[in-house]
């Protein structure tokens, strides 16, 4: 899976690959209203819009002022209601934006955790592996004296995650009510 001339190993390489994978799957999936709100939430989520929010309400209000003060009729008198109701129908619209594009970047964020979790109990196997391996060879070699390691053999066994999902559980309901006392 190495691309040739990529000074990464190729564990790694493969790895990087997986998650790029999933990322492109993500961008991929995503229907057209969804890359709209995450457009629109990054181009007006940037500092350069809030000065140009700032501009247009100053803009609105003193355009306004301006016309009161030569008499013509203003658009949107004091107290602005129009400018008001505007940047209330700104304000819901950029609301539901943001919690479609946050909503699309938990799903992502679930996958990475899943990727994650994945990845630490394929961790916890091959790390039990090698100390079974290593407690194999102490035990075949006749140069190093054989004992009984009680941790070393507690290692070679993988961790079951309901049992350490129950662990936690318990752990932190005691916890809580410990210090609800």
């Amino acid at each position: 899976m190495s691309e040739p001339g990529s000074s990464l190993p190729e564990h790694v390489e493969s790895t990087v690959q997986a998650i790029a994978a999933m990322h492109a799957e993500h961008e991929v999936s995503a229907n057209p209203a969804e890359r709209l709100a995450d457009d629109v939430t990054a181009r007006l989520g940037n500092p350069m819009s809030v000065g140009l929010l700032v501009v247009f309400v100053l803009a609105w209000i003193g355009i306004n002022l301006g016309l009161k003060i030569l008499r013509p009729p203003a658009f949107d008198a004091p107290p602005f209601e129009w400018l008001d109701l505007l940047l209330s129908f700104a304000a819901a619209f950029m609301t539901m934006v943001v919690l479609a594009s946050q909503h699309r970047a938990e799903v992502l964020a679930g996958r990475r955790q899943q990727l994650m979790l994945q990845l630490a109990f394929l961790s916890d196997h091959k790390q039990a592996k090698i100390i079974s391996l290593l407690e194999e060879l102490r035990r075949d070699d006749p140069l190093i004296h054989d004992r009984h390691d009680h941790e070393a053999e507690a290692m070679t066994h993988t961790s079951n995650p309901a049992e350490v999902l129950d662990a936690i559980r318990d752990t932190r309901d005691a916890l809580v009510s410990k210090q609800k006392r």
